[in-house]
């Protein structure tokens, strides 16, 4: 096969899929051992930093919604071997998700934490629920931007440092929680804002890791970024919002309303709001397939469009539903054949 031309053999979709699923995989992960620890320390933390994701998710899902546009005009770009526009697009999709960010942190820090006591009844959880909000909030600075340099990865076909910078976020929030939380290694138990702290130096961590790998040698010399650094092309912008927004309300919208069930949910009582959860955690393993393939799905559709080999789209896309399927029974056979196991990790 031409390198330049995207490789749609099964082995070659598998190569550029699954590590593009190593990122919401951690997304899960990193929402799961929040969950885990903070229902060590009860069932009250536990529904407080529950909720504190749940929200934080919510607002997040705006910077994947801006991602999926990135990636699709990325993707095009690199199909047509354009890669100056590829550039171009990555830096304004940076600087469009810096100041969304921006706004997304200044919500979830100080206006969100004003209606917990109205949201939730009960005054232990409304309070827990801001002690992790103010910590956690901190991390949507790094997210954002961290989701649209896994954009350009996956766009370009070159998903390793994705899966690469994903799993090492994962494995330090479970250490870091573990330090944090119970106070490990001589630090002062810090309970849910341990939790939060953990998370969050992960998020930057993922950052830390694709900025350095876009910015290296080998990519600079290939696509140019550093010169497109501080450069503002207004219409690029423009181009990318008029590609995410659909995504980005649509994502949001379906968040929204879960957001509002468990908020709903919260009004019956403690043990209801920590069942549903418990719920909620084990719903989302089904997403982490869904939403690896989705992206996959972007990146083979638009370079193949840009490849003129719109004959062989069908084909990929049957190939990634199969793919998407089977993913999706490896990761929710649990809830059919073994549910109690997966609710003993939330019960101290």
């Amino acid at each position: 096969m031409n390198a330049s031309r995207i490789d749609i053999s099964v082995s070659g979709i598998l190569k550029v899929a699954l590590p593009v699923c190593v990122s919401p995989l951690v997304t899960f992960v990193l929402t799961l051992t929040d969950n885990v620890f903070a229902s060590r320390l009860g069932m009250n933390a536990m529904n407080a930093v529950a909720t504190v994701g749940l929200l934080y998710i919510t607002f997040s899902i705006l910077g994947v919604g801006l991602a999926g546009g990135a990636q699709i005009l990325i993707a095009r770009r690199n199909g047509e071997g354009d890669h100056r526009a590829v550039a171009v697009t990555l830096m304004q999709a940076v600087s469009l998700s810096v100041l969304l960010s921006i706004v997304l942190f200044l919500l979830l820090k100080f206006i969100t934490p004003l209606f917990f006591s109205s949201w939730i009844s009960s005054s232990e959880i409304s309070a827990l629920m801001t002690d992790f909000t103010d910590i956690r909030s901190w991390g949507v600075l790094f997210f954002v931007p961290t989701v649209v340099f896994n954009a350009f990865f996956v766009g370009i076909a070159r998903t390793a440092t994705v899966g690469i910078a994903m799993a090492i976020a994962a494995v330090a929030n479970v250490l870091l929680c573990y330090v944090f939380v119970f106070g490990a290694l001589g630090n002062e138990p810090m309970g849910v804002s341990g939790a939060a702290l953990a998370t969050v130096i992960s998020e930057f961590l993922a950052l830390v890791i694709v900025l350095g790998a876009a910015f290296s040698p080998r990519i600079d010399r290939e696509y140019g970024l550093r010169k497109m650094l501080g450069k503002f092309q207004p219409h690029t912008m423009l181009a990318i919002l008029r590609i995410s927004y659909p995504l980005m309300f649509q994502l949001m919208l379906s968040l929204s309303l879960w957001l509002v069930f468990f908020l709903l949910v919260a009004q019956l009582g403690e043990e209801q709001l920590q069942a549903s959860h418990i719920i909620r955690n084990t719903y989302l393993l089904a997403l982490i397939s869904t939403m690896g393939f989705s992206q996959t799905t972007r990146t083979y559709v638009s370079t193949l469009m840009a490849e003129g080999r719109t004959g062989e789209i069908s084909g990929v896309q049957r190939r990634l539903i199969v793919f998407n399927l089977v993913g999706i029974l490896l990761l929710t056979h649990g809830l059919v054949l073994y549910p109690e196991t997966i609710a003993a990790l939330f019960n101290a």
